[in-house]
């Protein structure tokens, strides 16, 4: 049995998108090695980039978007604890909210590019995968 892995949105992401052939091959790694779960929010970031930025066609995104639902295990958000993980730890509330998720999910391993690599929040250790070791 896989451990499970919370992905933040950056994560999937490149994971959808192989521009970055590196930051694809990591993510993809990372996605095949652990149970990956997302939150709501991570769903909604990701639509919202892909449209902001066009990345890809709307038919495409709706299939992305499918695919997530089929692939992943799909959280919500604890706002309550968001605003306790940004009063102790100081990430934006967004933040908070991925790492309150993660926490929900029971996940031991938070992969995202933007937090504090190797910083660990109760029981979650948050990796930045695209960081060499």
């Amino acid at each position: 049995m896989k451990d499970r892995a919370f992905f933040d949105t950056n994560v999937i992401l490149y994971a959808f998108d192989n521009s970055d052939d590196n930051k694809y091959s990591k993510a993809i790694a990372c996605l095949d090695k652990y149970e990956p779960i997302i939150s709501t929010q991570v769903i909604r970031e990701f639509a919202n980039v892909i449209i902001k930025k066009k990345i890809f066609s709307l038919s495409v995104l709706k299939e992305d978007l499918t695919a997530l639902h089929h692939s992943f295990e799909i959280v919500e958000e604890n706002v309550l604890k968001a605003v306790d993980i940004h009063s102790r730890y100081k990430y934006s509330f967004y933040d908070s909210l991925i790492i309150a998720s993660a926490l929900k999910a029971g996940c031991s391993i938070l992969f995202s590019e933007d937090m504090q690599d190797g910083q660990i929040i109760e029981d979650i250790k948050i990796m930045n995968p695209f960081m060499e070791r």
